[in-house]
């Protein structure tokens, strides 16, 4: 079976970049959209690690004074942020749901329920302030707390980093592809109507000098300025076969003008010729000098 090459119009071509650059357009905004919202999301989420973090640090800094001066202000302190660093932590987990997959947040959320856990929270406590074996079990496991929401913090920074990379990437490809766009709407318009208009002016102005060459044509008749085109060179062609007319009718005209000069000039000494012959024939008498006066004309 044989296949036939479709032929698209110019104007098909320009409706077809018009098209893509609109759809290009149209499908930008909810993409860029979603990066927007992503990133806002991220934007959140780090705002509350960053006060998990915090919460975490003051907790830190009154188990010191716990340790170093044994009072209870400080344990009603250090459980007053840990509890709300567990609240923080759930309400992160509540509200972004991809958090429970991560391991930061995991290893977090065990740490605190270990801190929770921990023998300094049970009363009484001042038998067990002094026991060396307890203190360092505080440190360590208040240490890995602050290790796992300072890398927690790191994470977010880098989701946030990776956000803003993506929210300024599509962008830039959109742009890319209308400036694609772009540029092949212009060099289809340079191609099928800037170029040819340049010629026709050219073509012009060798008419009027009496040079009518036809100007180059594609197969192709894909716009109004193709049609133009081959409209020149169909007028262009009658001219100049209407100029070979007048030339051929003038060099006609001054044919006849030649032989009709000629034929005049022809005629006054035969005109002579014949009178004179007449005078020799008449019979009428000639004096013998006059005939050969006559003769001698002849």
């Amino acid at each position: 079976m044989k296949l036939t090459r479709m032929r698209v119009t110019f104007l098909g071509k320009l409706n077809i970049f018009i098209g893509l650059g609109i759809g290009v357009i149209i499908l930008n905004f909810p993409i860029v959209y979603y990066e927007i919202n992503s990133m806002n999301q991220r934007i959140l989420s780090l705002e509350l690690t960053e006060d998990l973090y915090n919460t975490i640090l003051e907790m830190r800094r009154y188990e010191k004074n716990l340790l170093l001066y044994n009072d209870s202000e400080s344990l009603t302190a250090m459980l007053f942020y840990l509890n709300k660093a567990k609240k923080v932590l759930a309400g992160k987990l509540n509200k972004f749901q991809q958090a429970w997959s991560e391991p930061e947040y995991i290893r977090l959320k065990n740490g605190l329920e270990k801190y929770t856990n921990l023998d300094i929270f049970k009363s009484p406590f001042a038998d067990r302030i002094h026991d060396e074996k307890i203190q360092a079990q505080i440190r360590e496991v208040g240490k890995d707390l602050v290790e796992s929401s300072r890398s927690l913090l790191k994470t977010e920074r880098h989701h946030i980093a990776y956000e803003a990379q993506n929210a300024l990437r599509w962008p830039l490809i959109f742009m890319g592809c209308m400036f694609f766009l772009f540029l092949l709407g212009v060099r289809s318009v340079t191609k099928k109507v800037i170029k040819p208009l340049r010629k026709i002016v050219k073509a012009t102005e060798n008419v009027a000098k009496g040079d009518f060459r036809p100007i180059s044509l594609d197969e192709k008749m894909e716009s109004a300025v193709d049609l133009l085109v081959a409209a020149f060179n169909r007028m262009a062609k009658e001219l100049e076969a209407r100029e070979e007319k007048i030339v051929h009718s003038r060099k006609i005209a001054s044919l006849g003008t030649l032989v009709s000069g000629i034929a005049h000039e022809l005629n006054n000494p035969i005109n002579n010729i014949v009178l004179t012959v007449d005078s020799l024939i008449s019979g009428r008498k000639i004096p013998e000098e006059k005939k050969a006066e006559l003769l001698d004309d002849i």
